[in-house]
């Protein structure tokens, strides 16, 4: 039995465990050669602490976590993070960013994923976004296949890092 709930203190080793091994998996050594250990873990989380409206959601299997999906909005990021992308995104007030999901590898052909990004997609609409955004390095090919079949197009290219931005608009009944 899947279920979907907001991430606890708690939830820190289980998820900490998942990135482990899900970045030793292909395409992650090629694009982050030395992996993701505790502290880079860390430091891609602290902005959820302090951005107005991010949600950080985990998904359970069986009473385990198994995945985690997060987002806040866009605007914080270009502001705080990525700023050498300021101008390039329309909406920017109207848009949410899914930062981050990822699975325990045992289970990424189940329907945990799109639990994950239905849940954190309606909380957007909740908030009144139009649009959500995402990114991922163009050598991680299962990711941009399953961005397009959420909805997402591609958009923008970047290049500090190499990086694929997609937008999908959250119109009316989405």
């Amino acid at each position: 039995m899947i279920k979907i709930r907001k991430y606890n203190p708690a939830d820190e080793k289980r998820i900490v465990e998942i990135f482990e091994v899900g970045t030793r998996l292909e395409p992650w050594p090629q694009i982050y050669p030395g992996g993701w250990d505790y502290d880079r873990i860390v430091f891609e989380f602290l902005p959820l602490d302090r951005y107005k409206d991010a949600l950080f959601l985990v998904g359970e299997v069986d009473g385990v976590v198994m995945g985690m999906i997060a987002g806040h909005p866009l605007k914080l990021f270009l502001e705080n993070e990525i700023t050498h992308m300021k101008g390039l995104f329309e909406n920017v007030e109207e848009s949410f960013y899914q930062r981050d999901i990822m699975l325990d590898p045992n289970i990424r052909h189940g329907h945990l994923a799109h639990q994950l990004f239905n849940e954190l997609k309606r909380f957007a609409v909740s908030e009144g976004f139009q649009y959500m955004v995402t990114r991922t390095p163009p050598l991680n090919e299962p990711g941009i296949h399953f961005f397009h079949h959420l909805g997402y197009r591609d958009t923008i290219n970047d290049d500090n890092p190499k990086r694929i931005y997609f937008v999908m608009p959250l119109g009316m009944g989405q």
